[in-house]
């Protein structure tokens, strides 16, 4: 584990960059959820809130908050898909992640990703 990654700025950025893309801003309308994204390896957690098309905050949060939809993995893994530079459908594929939610809030975290980083 690196502990030089920041995954509280890591999803802050990814929070700035969510909110400058129309079309994330089109698939998000009326999805209206909470977000936990927990470390496996540190016990780090963070709840992202997303609602009126837009991801509206990032704060840390308790390793078991509750939530509408749960993404665990170690800070690394996190850290690389937050920041685009690992695919979050092979990162999810590999079993390197794990997302807890309906398969219609997987499909709206993927098509986000897919977005953002192709």
């Amino acid at each position: 584990m690196d502990d030089t990654i920041n995954l509280q700025a890591d999803l802050e950025a990814f929070r700035e960059l969510v909110n400058r893309n129309p079309l994330v801003s089109k698939i998000t309308k009326g999805w209206d959820r909470s977000i936990l994204i927990q470390s496996k390896d540190t016990g780090e957690a963070y709840l992202l809130i997303v609602g009126q098309g837009k991801l509206l905050s990032v704060g840390r949060a308790q390793f078991d908050a509750p939530c509408d939809i749960r993404v665990r993995a170690s800070k690394d893994t996190l850290h690389r898909m937050f920041t685009g530079r690992a695919k979050s459908a092979e990162l999810y594929l590999h079993g390197a992640v794990e997302v807890y939610g309906s398969p219609k809030d997987q499909l709206k975290l993927d098509g986000i990703a897919t977005l953002l980083w192709g």
